[in-house]
């Protein structure tokens, strides 16, 4: 979502739906870099990362997704945030080979 939205009532329902359901969302400096970033040459005030599992475009949208959760665990923890990421990668993957 962009931070520079000028009408935030756009956009603030849409981080109280991310967190009600536990979606990461991050806030960028501009709707033009956001634009950029979705390789379109308007200003965009917010927009998704999704995955469909049959899509080819899972490949490339898994590791944009890892990053950003990165980058999140950052601001969030710090530099310690690494062993915090490998014990929910751990908990997430026991869960689902056990289902």
């Amino acid at each position: 979502m962009a931070a520079d939205t000028e009408h935030l009532e756009y956009v603030l329902p849409l981080k109280d739906l991310c967190e009600e359901h536990n979606v990461p969302y991050v806030f960028v400096r501009s709707k033009e870099d956001l634009g950029t970033a979705c390789n379109i040459r308007r200003p965009v005030i917010a927009c998704s990362v999704t995955v469909h599992e049959g899509s080819q475009l899972k490949l490339k949208i898994t590791p944009l997704r890892n990053e950003i959760e990165m980058l999140l665990m950052d601001l969030i923890c710090g530099k310690g945030h690494h062993l915090i990421r490998l014990s929910m990668e751990t908990a997430t993957s026991e869960t689902t080979t056990s289902e």
